[in-house]
């Protein structure tokens, strides 16, 4: 190689090299401008999915309601409810005490509404019922935490306890604790309180019967009844 061939072999080299760095400060320059964007995408996404979920009426039943009973059942039973609430722990006793006299005739819906203002661990609870349901056990952890209210609802962490609980139902401990802040978890209580605003609750427990709400019964006897009659 002569050397005019060496010199022009020489500059078609530092032209590539030339190219390849300004090529590598384009990729940059894209990906430096790129990434608040991509940010803003993704916490749009996660906005939308915890504030703008669709949020079901009291006569409506979606996908991604907890419903328990014969699923051909001609009457539907809507709850709004909250964990830490008394009175909630009281009808969850009549409800189930009812239970094997009307399970064959109801489609029974539980509702989140959280009353935070009066119960600071009531949202807590509701993540921890809807992580739980994620692994196939939303109604155990329901009945832990209703079953034993009197037990957590005055402790300044109700967070082990509620750990205890799901350790006896056999939970994946690691997964339950990753999707308690998760956006599936945040949307669907969000979507439940929505749900319940545009169907005119303000208190828990608060009963929708075929989407009318009911005077709520005193008793297990009483819902048996309303059931029953409703079937009819």
């Amino acid at each position: 190689m002569n050397r005019t061939e060496l010199k022009r072999q020489r500059q078609q080299e530092k032209r590539q090299q030339v190219s390849q760095q300004a090529s590598r400060q384009r990729l940059r320059t894209l990906a430096i401008w790129s990434l608040p964007v991509l940010l803003v995408l993704v916490v749009g996404y996660f906005v939308y999915q915890i504030f703008a979920a669709p949020a079901p009426l009291a006569d409506e039943i979606t996908a991604g309601d907890h419903v328990k009973g014969d699923p051909n059942a001609p009457v539907v039973l809507v709850e709004y409810s909250d964990f830490q609430c008394p009175a909630c722990g009281y009808y969850a006793g009549q409800i189930q005490e009812a239970w094997p006299a009307i399970r064959d005739q109801v489609r029974f819906v539980y509702r989140h509404f959280p009353l935070t203002s009066i119960h600071e661990h009531a949202e807590l609870a509701a993540a921890y019922a809807e992580a739980a349901g994620l692994q196939g056990k939303f109604w155990e952890m329901h009945d832990e935490l209703f079953e034993n209210q009197a037990q957590w609802s005055d402790l300044d962490d109700a967070r082990p306890t509620f750990d205890r609980y799901a350790q006896r139902l056999g939970l994946d401990m690691e997964q339950l604790h990753a999707a308690l802040d998760s956006p599936e978890v945040q949307a669907k209580i969000r979507a439940d309180v929505r749900s319940a605003g545009q169907s005119g609750v303000n208190s828990t427990p608060s009963f929708f019967l075929n989407g009318r709400r009911m005077n709520n019964p005193q008793t297990a006897a009483g819902f048996i009844y309303a059931i029953r009659e409703a079937a009819q």
